[in-house]
């Protein structure tokens, strides 16, 4: 008398830990580099509370000084996000408990992917303020290094430090996205090869991260067009980011979450599910600097 060994439920239990290892250790490369916060609906403001500036005493018995500041609202709208993958009971058998199989990767890289290029559209994109959102806020031309027909160049970084320096942004959790074309244009430069060559050939080597107090993250990772997820900003021109940690904020509606199901419909194959609710928004403009590089 023969018997069927039923591995669903070991499957399963691999399967979604696996997964949300995944998710957590090589999906988004942006992770922490952010603020971050749960977000109870589709949307939530957060209230801002402007500068103030203390006074000299210049009289003994004068009037207290009233200086309230300025009160403000960003507001962050999530959005779902869905992916999903059949796999056949041979299937299931063969790569039973193997988190390298191609479904754990593909839907962990996936919704990763998917929080990078939120967190980056909200950097470069239009924010949104007042009591109920209704003021859109772009990034003011003062925070964007024009492209000059060069590629990412030590001038360019510099130009980053000093803007930032200027608005007394703090030194800590600074961060850059590029793609592999601005290494490679950063290692081409005249000024790095003959000042600091070293330094960046380690970061480019991933020996080292930081650069000019700044933490580089590589980002090459495609939209569902295929595009970057560091988007164009013209046939040539790739729109880099700089920013601060508290300068965006990243919001989760719903984190990401996997369920595994049968499915009837498609012969009881077995459908692995993931799906999250994110959002996120630029919550300080001087936080952030759009650095614009020629690719071609």
């Amino acid at each position: 008398m023969s018997t069927t060994k039923d591995y669903s439920v070991s499957f399963i239990q691999g399967y979604r830990s696996a997964v949300e290892l995944l998710a957590q250790q090589k999906g988004s490369k942006l992770a922490g580099t952010t603020d971050e916060e749960d977000v109870k609906g589709e949307a939530e403001f957060i209230d801002q509370v402007g500068i103030v500036d203390a006074e000299e005493i210049d009289s003994k018995y004068g009037d207290t000084p009233r200086m309230d500041p300025e009160l403000d609202r960003r507001q962050l709208t999530t959005v779902g996000w869905d992916v999903a993958s059949l796999i056949t009971k041979k299937q299931i058998i063969n790569t039973l408990d193997d988190p390298t199989n191609k479904y754990v990767i593909a839907q962990a890289y996936s919704l990763g992917r998917a929080q990078d290029q939120v967190r980056i559209d909200a950097m470069l994109g239009t924010a949104y303020t007042g009591k109920k959102g209704e003021n859109a806020i772009v990034l003011p031309s003062s925070q964007k290094i024009l492209h000059a027909s060069t590629g990412l160049t030590l001038a360019k970084l510099l130009n980053v430090v000093e803007l930032m320096d200027d608005s007394d942004v703090p030194d800590e959790d600074r961060h850059i996205a590029v793609t592999a074309k601005q290494m490679t244009n950063l290692l081409n430069t005249t000024e790095v090869k003959s000042i600091d060559y070293n330094t960046v050939r380690a970061l480019h080597d991933g020996k080292i991260d930081t650069f000019l107090r700044m933490k580089f993250h590589r980002i090459d990772g495609k939209r569902k067009d295929k595009t970057k997820i560091i988007p164009l900003l013209s046939a040539g021109i790739r729109r880099c980011v700089a920013w601060q940690k508290m300068g965006v904020l990243f919001g989760a509606g719903q984190n990401i979450m996997f369920d595994i199901t049968k499915r009837a419909d498609k012969r009881y194959a077995t459908q692995a599910y993931g799906s999250m609710d994110v959002g996120a928004t630029r919550m300080q403009e001087p936080f952030v600097v759009e650095v614009q590089c020629q690719e071609t």
